[in-house]
């Protein structure tokens, strides 16, 4: 996040640094860097992030970049499956096994998409 077009969230806001902050997935949670050597970033409770330093993040906590207030909310995703469908039969089967269960064709060819 920053105010160059370098960077995928941008304020157009001069007096911001170019890249001032990164927000980092890990698995099931979403942290936020600093990438600033001369602007700390300060979070709901009091946490102020000098650079280089990186905080977890939950919903509702929010971030201040220069005068910007960022609101974060994290949604659920919903579980979903690695789907393919058998060139031989059409039949559609789980990931999990290489052969079509119905007509013993290869899946490694299949159509693969998701499934729910």
């Amino acid at each position: 996040m920053g105010e160059s077009s370098i960077v995928p969230f941008q304020f157009p806001i001069k007096r911001f640094p170019v890249k001032h902050a990164v927000l980092v997935p890990r698995e099931d949670s979403l942290y936020l860097r600093n990438l600033s050597d001369t602007n700390p970033i300060s979070i709901s409770g009091g946490v102020i992030l000098s650079v280089g330093q990186e905080k977890k993040l939950a919903t509702n906590d929010v971030f201040v970049l220069g005068n910007v207030s960022v609101t974060i909310t994290i949604a659920d995703l919903p579980k979903v499956s690695f789907k393919v469908k058998c060139t031989g039969c059409g039949k559609v089967v789980e990931t999990t096994v290489a052969d079509c269960p119905w007509c013993g064709t290869s899946l490694a060819f299949g159509e693969t998409f998701i499934g729910s």
